[in-house]
């Protein structure tokens, strides 16, 4: 035996037990995983369920779970092995989607694989909900499902960050319902003016029951309270005149910009009261003759509502519009310091329900059988009665224009808010979009009406 000498045989007394056997057990390990299928990239077709398959071990213990992450949320947890989880595309957005899978062992130790797949629009009907719509395909409408795949590839990519939602009716059904950067079905749209046909609308009930007599009437029998500022040529402004923007009034809405404190409709909402401010203008073209756009003259509508029903105009167009049509969910804010119900921009209100206004002027006044304005109301209100530039007409509060070779009613609100009915096709598409960024809305106005012009009619088998 070697002689090690009496400080040896202290310094290896002095060594604890654990040190020596340490050094021969196996360390802690972490579980290992690998993602067996699908593959890197794979495209799948929303509103499939994607199955994925994991092979999980532990080399000094069991895994006890496999976790999976999409886009950062929790989505599905398998305890069992052979471990399979699922994802249900049906609400997934369109493009690319992020995939965590993570497996943990009895000692709380984890190891992940990460997994990048494409989801791409598929021909699946619209979710139906308690809400009247029934819902179908588009291939069953004869709408091109490869034509809107490729659609919504671009609408979902860069450059449509403003856009909120498109809707498609063909046929009496809803074939095509789809939402964009953070906007849901459950997110009421503030529609700007698109606001002015639903208060037209209103206005057509409203002569129907007898509340109010003719369009033909003079706009000041209707409104006492600014009898004040009737002169001999106001007194030849009709209620009608008034509908079509042709009331012939001095009014500067579009040739400055819309947030331009000169604008007039900018200047209406910050004076005490709007109409009154509208009122007082000067008559400076015969009522009838010339159209200006001015917000003031649905708003001055609102006022003659409540005049002659005894309600606000939002009161009565609950009882005798949205009721009628199933809407629950609708803000309608006022203006002025509450003074009067924003009939002229203000509405907000669900998409879906926006595309069954459309539907119920497509089926000339009636919802699912029932009569909610009359045949002759739709029939005037959307007759083309003044031209506004090039192709575009006005009638009552709606547009008028040739689209893909269709003539298309339509209306029309700041920033790409619009519900377009095409009669020929038996079809309403809708279109809601951000409205924020006032220096591009030239670009983002074009890029809507190209969705709708050359992507969704031009899908169409008519």
């Amino acid at each position: 035996m070697r002689n090690v000498g009496v400080f040896g045989l202290l310094l290896a007394a002095a060594l604890p037990v654990w040190s020596c056997s340490s050094s021969t057990e196996p360390e802690n390990l972490p579980p290992s995983i690998i993602i067996a299928s699908p593959t890197q990239g794979t495209v799948v077709p929303r509103g499939d369920t994607v199955r994925i398959a994991v092979s999980a071990a532990d080399l000094d213990g069991s895994v006890t779970r496999v976790e999976l992450y999409v886009d950062d949320g929790a989505t599905a947890v398998d305890s069992t092995s052979p471990y399979e989880l699922t994802w249900i595309t049906r609400e997934a957005d369109i493009g690319n989607h992020r995939l965590r899978l993570v497996a943990t062992d009895d000692q709380g130790w984890t190891a992940d694989r990460h997994l990048r797949l494409v989801v791409r629009w598929a021909d699946v009907a619209p979710e139906t909900l308690d809400d009247g719509w029934q819902t179908a395909t588009p291939g069953s409408r004869r709408i091109d499902p490869d034509l809107l795949a490729d659609m919504m590839d671009r609408a979902s990519g860069d450059g449509y960050e403003f856009l909120h939602a498109l809707l498609i009716v063909r046929n009496g059904k809803l074939v095509f319902d789809e939402y964009f950067n953070g906007f849901t079905r459950d997110s009421m749209q503030h529609v700007q003016s698109t606001t002015k046909s639903f208060t037209s609308a209103v206005v057509g009930i409203a002569i129907d029951r007898g509340e109010i007599g003719s369009v033909h009437d003079p706009l000041f029998d209707y409104l006492p309270q600014y009898a004040g500022l009737n002169d001999e040529h106001k007194a030849k402004i009709t209620v009608q005149h008034c509908l079509m923007m042709a009331a012939g009034l001095e009014w500067n809405e579009t040739t400055v910009p819309t947030l331009d404190p000169n604008n007039d409709n900018i200047v209406g909402h910050r004076v005490p009261d709007y109409v009154a401010y509208m009122l007082a203008k000067p008559v400076v073209a015969a009522p009838g003759t010339v159209w200006y756009y001015n917000s003031g003259c649905p708003l001055t509508m609102g006022v003659i509502l409540q005049n002659t029903t005894g309600l606000a105009a939002d009161i009565y167009a609950q009882q005798h519009l949205f009721a009628p049509l199933g809407v629950t969910q609708f803000w309608w804010p006022r203006v002025n310091g509450w003074k009067h119900v924003g009939t002229h921009g203000s509405l907000y209100v669900l998409p879906r329900d926006m595309a069954k206004f459309g539907q119920l002027f497509l089926q000339r006044g009636r919802w699912e059988g029932e009569r909610v304005i009359s045949e002759a109301w739709v029939a005037e209100s959307t007759q083309p009665r003044l031209t506004v530039g090039g192709t575009v007409r006005y009638g009552y509060q709606w547009w008028f224009n040739r689209m893909a070779g269709y003539d298309v009613t339509y209306t029309s609100g700041y920033g790409g808010q619009h519900i377009y009915i095409v009669p020929e096709l038996d079809m309403v598409v809708v279109t809601a979009a951000d409205y924020s960024d006032s220096e591009g809305m030239s670009a983002q106005r074009t890029k809507i009406t190209n969705l709708v012009r050359k992507e969704i009619l031009s899908a169409v088998t008519p």
